[in-house]
């Protein structure tokens, strides 16, 4: 380990200087990118902080459009703070969504958020719909590939689903175990985009988590924790 006098020692030094050993430049580097790295975990859990913070606000705050503001604007703020990423734009959608949730937030309304015209009823929330289907077709997708018949892995999904009020069936749209199945059968096919990213996301993640070896009990044990943080994310209206 680099005492703080040897660092202070080395810092004065020009880098690559000709009269420097390779092991002083090694050192050198290394103590550099060691106080990068310090500072950059000190902004991670500040984040982290102060996203926990706007997180307990929501339950009571009169306007949450406003922590959700602030919760993207403490991310996009976070990554510029990285040169690389600042420089290649690539923070330009998380800006744009910051910049039209505040002109929301002001009273006007975007051009952007306005929907695309389709006939028939609209769902209260298109994403959290996306979010539902997608996941539960990956969820179900998983069981079946640990060994469960499709019917036992819907039906498992669709209880899961349940337990945590992500579905109610007490309305004119009862969602079945076959619903689940033609969720499944139909991912790629007729649904947006989104939802097949989040649909092969999820099955991804699942799959490297259990491992090749595990069995389905293993799956059945771990999918439920899928359709929590389904839940938890608070963007699912059954």
């Amino acid at each position: 380990m680099v005492t703080d006098s040897e660092a202070e020692n080395l810092k004065s030094t020009p880098m690559g200087h000709p009269e420097e050993g390779d092991g002083a430049i090694i050192a050198k580097e290394f103590v550099l990118v060691e106080v990068e790295v310090a500072e950059l975990a000190d902004r991670y859990f500040d984040l982290i902080l102060f996203l926990k913070e706007l997180n307990e606000d929501l339950s009571t705050s009169a306007n949450p459009l406003e922590e959700c503001l602030d919760a993207i604007v403490a991310v996009k703020r976070f990554l510029e703070l990285d040169p690389i990423i600042a420089q290649s734009g690539i923070v330009r959608p998380v800006a744009m969504l910051a910049a039209v949730i505040r002109d929301v937030t002001l009273g006007a309304k975007p051009e952007f958020l306005r929907p695309t015209k389709k006939t028939g009823s609209r769902p209260r929330s298109l994403s959290g719909l996306i979010s539902r289907q997608a996941t539960a077709a990956a969820c179900a997708e998983v069981l079946i590939h640990y060994g469960i018949t499709v019917e036992e892995a819907c039906k498992f999904v669709l209880r899961a689903l349940e337990k945590e009020k992500l579905i109610n069936n007490n309305g004119s749209k009862f969602v079945k175990w076959e619903t689940i199945r033609r969720w499944r059968e139909e991912m790629g096919s007729r649904n947006p985009p989104e939802s097949l990213a989040i649909y092969r996301g999820i099955e991804t993640e699942l799959k490297r988590m259990l491992g090749p070896n595990a069995t389905d009990n293993d799956a059945k044990k771990t999918v439920p924790n899928c359709i929590l943080a389904l839940k938890h994310s608070g963007t699912v209206v059954p």
